[in-house]
């Protein structure tokens, strides 16, 4: 943990990703962090395009302009609060610290994440995620079109996820 926070701090200061563009597999994109509460997410944000909730689980997206799409999980917890579990984005503007972000090609991330194991692959759609650290990745064909965090240590599937992508609904338990 303090190499990976020394390795975003060095990365900051030598002018790469800000900390509002960060991906920190298992911990947050940007601002949005694992564990926040959905209240608070969504009381600084325009309302969702889409969502669900049902039987102490939500999500929700936001198509937008800028910045591609933002995707939701969560789950209620202690105290009844919906508490994140997933969040996924479309857009380029966000990166790892190794710099890898939407629009990457498959290989590089294949390659800089080698333990992630392919979850599908259809219709030159696939799926790969670290659960170790708690990062997914999805590709069309040979480039990479969403970038996804999770609490580290679980596979994806542990969490019902309706996300879209490459017209293919991905669905866990």
């Amino acid at each position: 943990m303090v190499m990976l926070s020394l390795s975003i701090a060095c990365l900051v200061l030598a002018g790469g990703t800000d900390s509002e563009h960060l991906i920190v597999p298992g911990k947050s994109i940007g601002e949005i962090k694992i564990g926040d509460d959905f209240e608070k997410l969504t009381a600084h944000r325009k309302k969702p395009n889409f969502g669900d909730a049902a039987m102490g689980h939500l999500w929700a997206t936001w198509l937008q302009e800028k910045e591609g799409r933002l995707d939701v999980y969560a789950v209620r917890g202690a105290g009844n609060m919906p508490r994140l579990q997933s969040i996924r984005i479309t857009s380029a503007a966000f990166r790892l610290v190794n710099g890898l972000h939407v629009g990457s090609s498959m290989a590089d991330l294949e390659k800089a994440w080698p333990r992630a194991r392919r979850l599908h692959f259809m219709h030159g759609f696939s799926m790969w995620d670290d659960a170790k650290y708690g990062l997914v990745f999805e590709g069309q064909r040979d480039k990479c079109v969403a970038l996804a965090v999770h609490p580290a240590g679980q596979w994806i599937q542990q969490s019902y996820i309706p996300y879209l992508s490459g017209g293919m609904a991905v669905v866990g338990h």
